[in-house]
């Protein structure tokens, strides 16, 4: 019996450069399809607005000049704190309130007043949204919840707080006047 020994035939490679264009594509469907499934209603769109035209967008999608910042006069509650949040933007002041609630604690709501300064022309309950609203809220830790309300415009003869109504408890807190 004759034993022949295997052929070996070379098979070419791919050289360098198709090599680095296929990593490369792949690298951008992967980002791409990263990119589609990290959208969402927070990151929609900007709406061109201005002045009280602004008042309810959401301000987590806004660019800002300045800020956004938290006012000074923020308060507690049983179960975490409000704040104001105040930024600029297009030349214009706007606010909206922020407040933190444990998760499984009964829910809760934040909005904005407004009123002018010296009194009058109150305008109560502004930008309401649930605390865990799609869109309109962050988890801040493994079980406190940080939601906020639509923004408002918040010119030099108006003034601004924020406000938490609790549902367990039927109780509101709210930030100083800014």
């Amino acid at each position: 019996m004759t034993t022949h020994s295997p052929t070996r035939t070379r098979i070419p490679r791919k050289h360098g450069r198709a090599r680095r264009l296929t990593s490369v594509v792949a690298a951008l469907l992967f980002m791409l399809g990263v990119s589609v499934a990290f959208t969402g209603q927070a990151s929609a769109t900007v709406t061109a607005c201005a002045t009280f035209g602004c008042d309810g967008h959401n301000p987590n999608i806004q660019t800002w000049q300045w800020g956004p910042t938290t006012a000074p006069g923020g308060a507690p509650h049983p179960r975490g704190a409000i704040e104001l949040r105040v930024g600029k933007t297009d030349g214009d002041q706007y606010a909206w309130a922020r407040g933190t609630y444990p998760t499984g604690a009964g829910g809760a709501y934040v909005y904005v007043d407004r009123q002018n300064r010296g009194g009058g022309g109150y305008e109560g309950g502004l930008g309401r949204h649930e605390v865990g609203e799609s869109g309109w809220y962050t988890m801040s830790g493994t079980n406190t919840m940080s939601g906020w309300s639509g923004m408002y415009y918040n010119p030099t003869y108006k003034q601004v707080r924020a406000c938490i109504y609790l549902y367990a408890g039927g109780e509101t807190y709210c930030s100083g006047w800014y």
